[in-house]
């Protein structure tokens, strides 16, 4: 299969999983099902069409109104489709680069898509309610558990492999855990350390650690940036003291999924420290 056909089909998979998460989002906690009901206008209850439901053209094409009332249709719908979309794109050209059509390719397009999916999910509803639901957390901890043994992402070793990823998620996750204890929950939210114990399981420690300086930074640069904004705005609405740390802790572990790097440089200082010791236990 052509490797552009291959992107342009997941991406437009990607489209209507986009489109599936909004409604996951919208209705996540609400008691209302995702899975049955039909989607409808939130302003006049009407039952939508197949027409107005295709992923973003049908929000272009209707200029962003329902077409029974004219109420205004939030843009949240056709920015996740499109997002989804292009992240599915790259999670098909990531695989197909790195194993072709194999088994092995396959497998790390599947499990791509679903922590795309999951990722999606996550950033939206920290957005809107400033919590990260367990919900997506469990669902995360069980897909990287069962993508494991596929060595996607590290090198399989049976149980070593889950004692390394445990060590390594309770390792990153525990500076989260600290500084929620102390502030109480006013500094962090504890989400953000189920989240962080996440990427201690899905990427090997110094990788792990690097999406989370990287989030960190990105955050205070946001921060900075509007606290500057409101300054020159002179207004308050150009900062909210709340900010959601969780899209940047997906924004730093989607940039180690796309581009591993060690940011702390601690597997060249753990090289240096073996080679002393070595050295140290020759010269005894």
């Amino acid at each position: 299969m052509n490797i552009s056909v291959y992107i342009l089909a997941s991406s437009i998979l990607g489209l209507f999983i986009g489109s599936f998460l909004n409604v996951l989002v919208l209705r996540m906690h609400t008691g209302l099902s995702a899975m049955r009901g039909r989607s409808m206008c939130f302003s006049c209850g009407k039952t939508l069409t197949a027409r107005e439901l295709i992923p973003v053209l049908s929000y272009v094409l209707q200029r962003g109104r329902c077409r029974g009332c004219q109420a205004h249709i939030s843009a949240q719908y056709p920015i996740v489709e499109a997002i989804t979309a292009a992240l599915y794109g790259l999670v098909a050209y990531l695989s197909y680069i790195q194993y072709g059509l194999s088994m092995q390719g396959v497998a790390a397009l599947v499990f791509g898509f679903i922590l795309m999916a999951l990722f999606v999910a996550i950033v939206v509803y920290d957005i809107q309610h400033q919590i990260i639901p367990d919900e997506y957390v469990l669902a995360l901890v069980g897909v990287v558990l069962l993508a494991a043994p596929f060595s996607l992402m590290r090198d399989f070793d049976g149980w070593r492999t889950y004692l390394d990823m445990f060590v390594s998620g309770v390792t990153v996750a525990l500076p989260f855990v600290v500084l929620w204890v102390i502030s109480k929950g006013k500094w962090i939210g504890l989400g953000d350390g189920k989240l962080a114990f996440v990427f201690g399981l899905l990427f090997p420690f110094p990788y792990a650690v690097s999406a989370l300086v990287l989030a960190v930074w990105a955050g205070a640069v946001y921060g900075l940036s509007m606290i500057g904004l409101r300054k020159v705005l002179h207004t308050k609405y150009a900062f909210n003291s709340a900010i959601a740390f969780g899209p940047f802790l997906i924004a730093g572990a989607l940039y180690i999924y796309i581009y591993p790097v060690d940011v702390l440089g601690i597997m060249m200082w753990h090289e240096i420290v073996s080679q002393s010791l070595t050295v140290s236990s020759s010269a005894l």
